[in-house]
């Protein structure tokens, strides 16, 4: 083999190596960017994992309740979890002069500004559904809800 043809032919071999070295380079370095794009991946939806659901927002209880209530009663309702700032509130029927006040995050208290009407039955609703009372994390209350109370007769005991 000629002097000329050797170094052509070792030429040749070396910038094949060179080329080879290249190639197989740049695929490690894309297996290794793609596996770290991958792990970041799977961590950062490993860290996303599902948060248990609020609990529901029912109606621990209403008072009072029956019959032959005293005039100056105190109305409250109280709830299973906070409710949200601005939640609409229960109303009375019939209409009982006053406001409902928060006594904490889960009570609401009637402040009524007069007795009761004696002989009267009143019945609180408090609103569910889409646009009713709301709970602190969103969640509503499932339906309406009432609960009734007749006041005492000749009862005019006021607070």
């Amino acid at each position: 083999m000629s002097a000329a043809r050797h170094a052509s032919s070792s030429s040749t071999k070396k910038h094949s190596r060179v080329w080879l070295v290249t190639a197989l380079s740049v695929l490690a370095l894309a297996l290794v960017v793609g596996g770290l794009v991958v792990a970041r991946s799977q961590s950062t939806n490993a860290s996303a994992a599902p948060t248990a659901p609020p609990a529901p927002l029912t109606v621990v209880s209403t008072s009072p309740t029956g019959t032959g209530v005293a005039g100056g009663s105190t109305i409250a309702v109280h709830f299973s979890t906070d409710l949200a700032p601005g939640s609409p509130m229960p109303t009375l029927s019939p209409a009982v002069a006053g406001t409902w006040s928060v006594l904490s995050a889960s009570l609401l208290q009637y402040q009524a500004t007069g007795p009761l009407v004696p002989g009267v039955t009143e019945t609180i609703t408090v609103p569910g559904g889409p646009t009713g009372v709301t709970g602190a994390h969103g969640q509503h209350l499932a339906a309406s809800m009432s609960s009734s109370f007749t006041v005492a007769q000749g009862s005019t005991a006021w607070n």
